[in-house]
């Protein structure tokens, strides 16, 4: 995907999809990484169903391509996949998520975790 971001649609328990804009990187083995704060509701709705659809988009979640079903797991950060997505995301976004994560630590969400995005 050339895009910067991705619209994450994860489902509530009665099937009602959430989107959130992410930014991601790929894997090159046809999966996305991302990462995310582990107390978000997005993870808790990926633990209760795997079930995702990611479409690519701008900052503010407008969709500018068509979706694609997958399955998304949680990694931890000390992980293999936790390391890969940290060292990968870093090359792809530099600055931009030094500062997200120093705003994050800052709200004191120092909890991170990555999730895994393989295609069906």
């Amino acid at each position: 995907m050339q895009s910067q971001y991705l619209n994450l649609k994860t489902f509530r328990k009665d099937g009602r999809p959430v989107a959130t804009p992410m930014w991601f990187v790929e894997t090159g083995e046809g999966s996305l990484l991302m990462q995310t704060w582990a107390g978000s509701a997005k993870v808790k709705r990926v633990r209760n169903q795997e079930k995702v659809e990611v479409a690519p988009s701008d900052a503010r979640g407008k969709e500018s391509g068509p979706a694609r079903s997958g399955r998304c797991r949680v990694h931890a950060p000390d992980s293999e996949w936790g390391r890969r997505a940290d060292r990968l995301l870093s090359q792809r976004y530099g600055w931009k998520r030094k500062l997200v994560n120093l705003l994050l630590w800052l709200m004191k969400r120092r909890d991170k975790v990555y999730l895994e995005v393989q295609f069906l």
